[in-house]
């Protein structure tokens, strides 16, 4: 293993990101570890737990080498996926969540002045590896999904697990590790997170989908009984990012226990485009039961206070002509429950990048102007409440970012050709025509790109 190396100068901003220090993600199921989402799988082995005891849930030697290398400026090749959407302007999970931070470890390297302020300081600086600040844990619940989002795969839903089953191509399958591993790794994690009072704010609960997984239940009963004896205001909010396509059968439990609980709730509901075209692009998502689903839960959120709400669009390139549209329904819904109860419905802006076919990048210039009006949405709708913490960037900001890219960019007809052949491959096992569904497409669809010279001819 590296061991994490002494930091001998000030953190740089260039690349430091706070989630190598306060974001955990989990799987009790298969006895993984992640710094972030974005970054690559680790799968732990009872070994590694007899070694680090509870330390292996976030502070191993490999977690503290990569927090040595994000605080000298390198960029840590776990973190891929940030760097390379940096390099073409995009706004990276990292610059738009994780940078903020960066001023507290500064202030806290250069609290100490007086005679010993550099030594001290450098103790500081080199200690900041192996200083862990969980306040942010994700728990993955498994696979079980009814869905097949077009930019998703096996490991996350069931259903594309059945869908390539059936189309005999190998199926990328969450590994499940042995009934031991599973309860050693149980086991530390509780142990871990027992001692995070106070510190931990936020645990997510991510599927597959969880509002009808059954280890859901169990694994907030587990998080109730390890926090018996905190303080009632350290308990951190339960967030569960759902595609809100819950059957009734589900919805009734989930609705219950949400309704009887004395933990704070957020719905993170995870939808980007309107009607027949999320269906499209969420197969499976039956529309009038979501729109119902939401309506439901704007109306428990406007009677107790401890539900909040949030949306996350998640930007692909099937969803930008009807983006718009789903953003000012869910204005109108936050609008309403505003005027009831002073309290928004939060927004925030995932981007797809894997795979890079279906991202943004597959757009002529001219798609950029279907987002004038999603960004005017959201330029004229921006209480602070919407923002997911005061350290974000407005949400309209992050779509014009989006739009300059796309204004700007050259298509690579390989994206193109790639994109092409998922369509037609989605189309062809799930008896959809793309075309009918995104007659808007129609340039993007037969493979032929567009460049900004010619949106520019187009437009004069």
């Amino acid at each position: 293993m590296t061991k994490a190396q002494p930091i001998r100068s000030a953190p740089s901003p260039r690349t430091f990101c706070s989630f190598a220090w306060d974001f955990v993600c989990v799987s009790l199921r298969s006895a993984t570890t992640q710094v972030c989402c974005k970054t690559p799988i680790h799968n732990v082995t009872a070994s590694e737990i007899d070694q680090f005891g509870f330390d292996v849930i976030d502070n191993t030697n490999e977690y503290r080498q990569r927090r040595s290398a994000l605080l000298a400026g390198v960029e840590h090749s776990d973190c891929a996926v940030c760097w390379n959407l940096e390099r073409v302007g995009g706004m990276s999970f990292r610059k738009k969540a994780a940078t903020w931070e960066l001023p507290k470890y500064l202030e806290s390297i250069n609290a100490k002045g007086g005679q010993d302020a550099d030594r001290d300081n450098q103790s500081l600086l080199a200690a900041l590896p192996s200083r862990s600040s969980p306040k942010f844990v994700q728990i993955k619940l498994g696979n079980p999904c009814d869905l097949k989002c077009i930019y998703c795969c096996s490991y996350f839903s069931s259903s594309w697990e059945a869908e390539e089953e059936n189309a005999g191509i190998q199926v990328m399958r969450e590994p499940v590790a042995s009934p031991e591993l599973q309860e050693q790794f149980s086991d530390a994690f509780w142990s871990w997170f027992g001692k995070l009072e106070g510190e931990v704010r936020e645990v997510e609960f991510m599927g597959g989908e969880p509002t009808f997984n059954a280890s859901l239940y169990e694994a907030l009963d587990k998080m109730k009984a390890v926090c018996s004896g905190w303080d009632a205001s350290a308990m951190p909010l339960v967030s569960l990012i759902t595609n809100l396509n819950t059957p009734p059968i589900h919805w009734k439990r989930l609705r219950r226990f949400v309704e009887e609980s004395d933990l704070r709730f957020r719905f993170t509901i995870s939808n980007e485009a309107w009607g027949e075209r999320a269906e499209y692009i969420r197969f499976g998502l039956q529309w009038p039961r979501f729109q119902a689903n939401f309506a439901e839960l704007v109306e428990m959120a406007s009677r107790n206070d401890r539900i909040d709400l949030l949306t996350l669009p998640s930007l692909t390139a099937l969803c930008i002509s009807s983006l718009s549209q789903y953003l000012e329904w869910v204005r109108d819904l936050s609008e309403g429950l505003h005027g009831r109860t002073g309290r928004h419905i939060g927004v925030f802006v995932n981007e797809v990048v894997d795979p890079l076919c279906l991202s943004i990048g597959v757009l002529p210039a001219r798609y950029a102007d279907y987002l004038d009006p999603a960004v005017e949405c959201m330029r004229r709708w921006d209480p602070p409440e919407v923002r997911v913490g005061e350290v974000h960037p407005p949400v309209f900001q992050v779509l014009e970012e989006a739009q300059r890219r796309i204004r700007s960019q050259h298509v690579d007809p390989e994206l193109s050709a790639q994109f092409n052949a998922r369509i037609q491959t989605n189309d062809q096992r799930r008896s959809l025509d793309c075309r009918s569904v995104f007659p808007e497409y129609g340039d993007v669809l037969t493979g032929e790109g567009d460049s900004g010279e010619n949106h520019e001819q187009r437009q004069s």
